[in-house]
C-alpha cells in the first residue's frame, strides 16, 4: 500500500478494521459450530431473558461514550436499551457536554476513547491518564450521583481498579475481538453486563 502512495488515513482505517473483521468472521464460524453443541441450559436462558426484558422495557435517558460507537457498539446498545432514549458520543466529532451530565439516568463510558491498547503491563503506570478515566472524574465532579458503567475490552485487573477508584459505579469487560469466543463465554459475558446494569440502576434508585 505504501508503494502505491495510499493516504495515511486509509492505512489507519485498514488497521482499525482488521481486528474487528477477523473477529466477526471467527464469530460466524463458531456460531454455526455451536448450534449443535449449545451448552447453555434452558433454565439459564429463561433467567437471562427475564433480566434482559426488564432492562429492554425500561424507559431511560442514556449516554454512550465510546470511540467505537459507529463500529457496531451503537447498534448493540440500542438493541439492549430498546425503549430508552440513547445519545452517542465518540469524543472525536461529537463530544459529551459535562453540563448535561445530570440529565442522564445512566452513562456507559469506554476506558480508552483516544488511546491504543497496550498489551504489556507498562500501561499500569499511566492508567490514570487514559481519556476515559479523565472524563469519568470530570463527570463525577460535575454530578457525583449520575450512575456510570465503565467498559473496556481489556481484562487487566488494573483497569478495574482504576475505574472504581476514579468513581465508576460499575465495570464491564467487553468481549475483545483479539480472543476466541465460545457460547458459554458469550453467554456469561452478556449476563455480566445485565448484572452490572441491574446493580448500578438499583444503587441509583436507592
Amino acid at each position: 500500500l505504501n508503494n502505491k502512495s495510499e493516504k495515511d488515513n486509509e492505512l489507519y482505517k485498514i488497521k482499525e478494521n482488521l481486528s474487528e473483521n477477523r473477529f466477526f468472521k471467527k464469530l460466524f464460524i463458531r456460531e454455526k459450530q455451536s448450534e449443535k453443541t449449545n451448552s447453555v441450559s434452558n433454565n439459564n436462558l429463561l433467567l437471562f431473558n427475564k433480566k434482559l426484558d426488564k432492562i429492554k422495557n425500561k424507559e431511560m435517558k442514556i449516554a454512550v461514550i465510546d470511540d467505537k460507537v459507529h463500529h457496531g457498539w451503537g447498534d448493540a446498545y440500542k438493541a439492549l436499551f430498546s425503549e430508552s432514549n440513547l445519545s452517542y458520543y465518540d469524543e472525536s466529532k461529537n463530544c459529551f457536554d459535562l453540563e448535561e451530565s445530570s440529565e442522564f439516568d445512566l452513562i456507559v463510558l469506554d476506558l480508552r476513547l483516544k488511546e491504543e491498547v497496550i498489551s504489556d503491563s507498562s500501561e499500569i503506570f499511566g492508567i490514570d491518564q487514559l481519556s476515559g478515566i479523565k472524563l469519568l472524574k470530570k463527570i463525577k465532579k460535575k454530578d457525583p450521583s449520575v450512575p456510570i458503567i465503565m467498559c473496556t475490552a481489556s481484562n487487566k485487573s488494573w483497569s478495574y481498579d482504576a475505574a472504581i477508584n476514579a468513581g465508576a459505579d460499575g465495570f464491564w469487560t467487553k468481549e475483545s475481538p483479539n480472543y476466541g469466543v465460545s457460547v458459554d463465554y458469550r453467554f456469561n459475558h452478556s449476563v455480566d453486563l445485565l448484572n452490572s446494569i441491574e446493580r448500578v440502576l438499583k444503587w441509583s434508585n436507592d
